[in-house]
C-alpha cells in the first residue's frame, strides 16, 4: 500500500548557503558534498518551543510511537538523553552500499590517543611524585 502526499502538505525550510550551514550546524546535522549529490545521516530532529534538542531519530522510518513520544516530549521542553554524538562519531553513511558502518579506524584511533595521553599523565605523575 502506497501512500501519496500533495505538494501543499511538504513544508519546507529554505535559505542561503549561510544560513543552511548555521542551522544544520546547530543540531549536529552534517552533511557532504558527493558528486551531484549530499552524503548525509538519515535522521530527523526535534526541536523544543525554545528550540532545544529534545531527541534525534535516525533512519528512514520512524516508529509512530517513539515519533508520538518525541513529540511530546519536546512539547514539554523534556530533553530525552540522547547519544546521537557518538553514533555519529562511530559510524559513517557509505553511499555506495546505503547503509551506515562502524568507522574502526577512527573509534582505535581516539581509544590509542586517551590511553596515549593518560600514559603520558601517569607517567608525568609518578615521576614528580620520586622527586
Amino acid at each position: 500500500m502506497s501512500r501519496t502526499i500533495d505538494d501543499d502538505d511538504w513544508w519546507w525550510l529554505t535559505g542561503d548557503s549561510a544560513n543552511i550551514a548555521r542551522i544544520t550546524k546547530s543540531v549536529g546535522f552534517n552533511f557532504k558534498r558527493d558528486g551531484d549529490d549530499f552524503a548525509h545521516p538519515a535522521v530527523l530532529t526535534i526541536l523544543s518551543p525554545h528550540g532545544k534538542i529534545a531527541r534525534y531519530l535516525y533512519g528512514i522510518t520512524f516508529n509512530p510511537y517513539n515519533l508520538k513520544l518525541a513529540i511530546l516530549e519536546a512539547t514539554e521542553e523534556r530533553i530525552g538523553p540522547s547519544i546521537a554524538k557518538v553514533i555519529q562519531f562511530c559510524f559513517s553513511y557509505d553511499p555506495e552500499g546505503r547503509k551506515y558502518v562502524f568507522n574502526l579506524l577512527k573509534v582505535v584511533g581516539v581509544v590509542t590517543f586517551v590511553f596515549a595521553i593518560g600514559f603520558v599523565v601517569t607517567i608525568s605523575y609518578l615521576s614528580r611524585k620520586r622527586e
